[in-house]
């Protein structure tokens, strides 16, 4: 796999939108090993990947009793947390972050005091283990939300090793992108939150097999109307500064750029047969 940086550096962006033909399937990506572990899904054909919520929020978490380590057991947490909103029309999303940790974001209240109001109104069900915060916007976070401005799941990542990931739900057979404006993309999305000095934002990393990445690259840098030796020797010289090239913005957590600075990649859209060989 190849690690592509779509937005990157002084480029990131607050919110990045794009859209899929039947939702996504979410989870944490480890950046070493190019492991996806998947976390849920979600059926809707836009989204939005923003690095605010935009509104106030109350965290619910539980901590074991014994050392204060945070349990991760996830369906637990959730079926509690069920338990305590059954009857309330509050809207909840589940927020990781690098450790292993999950907690539920409750509501989405435009005002302190409100999310402070309804906390109150709880604490009468809350029980003895579970704990609570009043969030507005967390440093090192990427929030997903539908196009109705549903919140889908949130990430909080500390560390250079884990972001929040998507890649679109497939029906068997069918090659389904990821699109953002006029661009395809294949693989997944990655998304992490930028921040360096008085640049904050989300960096945007497109992770793909690196024959479909070099087959990609070939639409852009060469004509398909090129004698095919020409192709054949141009995709030898793709893939050679592909690889040694692949730690080129290892500081900011990515193998090669979307432009001419590396290569020039556009998605997918353009590849077709004559670079696929």
């Amino acid at each position: 796999y190849v690690r592509v940086g779509l937005k990157h550096s002084s480029d990131v962006v607050d919110e990045y939108t794009f859209s899929t033909s039947y939702g996504v399937e979410y989870g944490i990506q480890t950046k070493t090993d190019d492991v996806f572990t998947p976390l849920g899904s979600y059926k809707a054909k836009k989204f939005v990947a923003r690095k605010t919520m935009g509104f106030y929020s109350i965290a619910v978490y539980v901590y074991e009793k014994d050392n204060g380590t945070r349990v991760t057991q996830r369906q637990e947490l959730k079926n509690e947390v069920e338990l305590l909103m059954k009857g309330d029309e509050v809207s909840f999303f589940e927020h990781f972050s690098g450790d292993g940790g999950c907690e539920i974001r409750l509501g989405s209240f435009v005002s302190k005091q409100e999310a402070e109001d309804y906390l109150l109104r709880l604490a009468v069900k809350l029980e003895g283990t579970l704990e609570t915060r009043i969030i507005y916007e967390d440093k090192s976070t990427v929030y997903l939300f539908d196009e109705s401005g549903n919140a889908v799941v949130g990430f909080t990542g500390t560390d250079a090793e884990h972001a929040l990931c998507v890649r679109p739900l497939v029906n068997e057979g069918e090659t389904v992108y990821l699109k953002a404006g006029s661009l395809e993309y294949e693989g997944m999305l990655e998304f992490r939150r930028y921040e360096k000095n008085t640049v904050d934002g989300i960096s945007v990393i497109n992770v793909m097999p690196t024959d479909r990445y070099i087959a990609c690259v070939m639409s852009y840098e060469i004509s398909p109307s090129s004698a095919h030796e020409v192709q054949k020797a141009f995709s030898i010289a793709v893939r050679n500064y592909t690889y040694h090239g692949i730690d080129k913005h290892k500081s900011v957590n990515f193998d090669l750029c979307c432009d001419t600075h590396c290569q020039a990649y556009r998605g997918t859209k353009r590849a077709n047969a004559t670079t696929d060989k």
